[in-house]
């Protein structure tokens, strides 16, 4: 688990450390962008956005699973965001076909 886009002065961080008991120096949270830290080519952006469901898991792969949810007035954007970095593969979870 890897925790992207988090800076030590960024508020998260403290919630980050006292609700998970996460040291945000730790190496798994990161002050990058996820596009910064992985390869493209291995990455799966996941977002209720995307067209086409994931429908299995590949180790190599690193999976991204988005914080800008909840919004109406962000809807869209992790699906947007990750397609502007170049990220090939986006998916959504099969909810609705297997909740």
């Amino acid at each position: 688990l890897h925790l992207t886009s988090v800076s030590p002065d960024n508020p998260i961080a403290t919630e980050l450390q006292q609700l998970a008991r996460l040291n945000v120096s730790q190496s798994c949270v990161h002050e990058q962008p996820y596009w910064e830290i992985f390869d493209l080519d291995r990455l799966v952006a996941l977002t209720a956005d995307a067209e086409d469901d994931l429908e299995e898991l590949d180790e190599e792969s690193v999976y991204v699973i988005g914080g800008l949810t909840g919004r109406k007035d962000l809807k869209g954007k992790s699906l947007e965001q990750a397609q502007e970095v170049g990220v090939q593969r986006c998916r959504r979870l099969p909810l609705k076909k297997y909740g």
